[in-house]
């Protein structure tokens, strides 16, 4: 009982916040969050946190380091990736084999009643 009026309690506090929204001004905040902008790139922003505050000594090389940090890093996302499509295969070969296991189970149980009923 205690738990669903836990759950009760969570899903009124949601639907309030649900219907509190406001989707246009959140639509709007979130536009102007992302706001790309035409003017060259700005070398702090492409910069990893930790170097952003350390003056560099020239905008040619900082492009040059984002672009190759760009580069590791679509790297390492397509190695993620790679490895998530085999994982995702490994599991599809391990679900077929237990339906086969499954199937050939079933078989033997429909060939032993039917060794049964030849007997009888």
């Amino acid at each position: 009982m205690v738990f669903h009026a836990k759950a009760l309690e969570v899903y009124t506090h949601t639907f309030q916040n649900l219907d509190s929204m406001d989707i246009d001004k959140d639509l709007e905040l979130f536009t102007g969050r992302i706001r790309v902008s035409d003017s060259p790139l700005d070398n702090q922003s492409l910069l990893p946190s930790s170097m952003a505050h350390q003056p560099s000594p020239t905008l040619g090389s900082s492009l040059k380091h984002t672009a190759e940090s760009a580069k590791k890093t679509r790297s390492s996302i397509l190695q993620r990736q790679r490895g998530v499509e085999e994982e995702e295969e490994d599991e599809e070969e391990e679900y077929e084999s237990e339906i086969e296991a499954q199937q050939s189970r079933q078989s033997y149980a429909s060939q032993y009643t039917q060794i049964l009923r030849q007997k009888n």
